[in-house]
């Protein structure tokens, strides 16, 4: 399985993941924005 992944925005770009079940991602500390209500921290 690969990571789906796409750069969105102008000013403050983010990336957007797409996650299959039992995938983890890894980010630097401070630059987490938000997650939907289905992903667990």
């Amino acid at each position: 399985m690969t990571l789906r992944q796409e750069i969105v925005g102008n000013a403050m770009q983010m990336a957007v993941c797409t996650l299959h079940p039992g995938q983890t991602v890894y980010c630097e500390a401070g630059k987490f924005l938000f997650k939907t209500s289905n992903v667990t921290m």
